[in-house]
């Protein structure tokens, strides 16, 4: 049974609209990379942004705290993805620093968020 006793509404999770905030960021920023970049690192990035935010969504409609765990292990782990891939993106210059750094900052807070709200879920399991 999800925490406290009901379903959750992912629209009204503070983890999902962080989540939700850096997918349209990335799309922002990814829109600046160069041209051949298309199908490769912008589209991994992308596809990052948006199984981050998807799987907030999804574990939230599993109906139980453990799957949701589960699902919020996946967003970490496209999370921890897409903090390389911004390396990366930054290093080759295809983003500028400032960027970069902001993207990785939201990450990181986001990253935080997810692991505490693991550990209420875990909690009531």
């Amino acid at each position: 049974m999800p925490l406290g006793g009901m379903e959750h509404n992912y629209k009204k999770l503070s983890i999902w609209k962080d989540a939700y905030d850096l997918c349209l960021k990335i799309y922002f920023e990814t829109t600046h990379m160069p041209k051949e970049e298309k199908y490769g690192l912008t589209s991994q990035m992308r596809r990052g942004g948006v199984s981050i935010v998807s799987n907030i969504s999804e574990g939230s409609a599993s109906g139980s705290n453990l799957h949701f765990v589960r699902y919020l292990n996946i967003s970490l782990g496209a999370l921890c993805e897409l903090e390389t891939q911004l390396y990366i993106a930054s290093q080759l210059t295809f983003m500028k620093k400032e960027s970069a750094t902001e993207l990785l900052n939201s990450a990181d807070n986001l990253k935080r968020k997810i692991s505490n709200f693991k550990k209420q879920l875990s909690s009531c399991i």
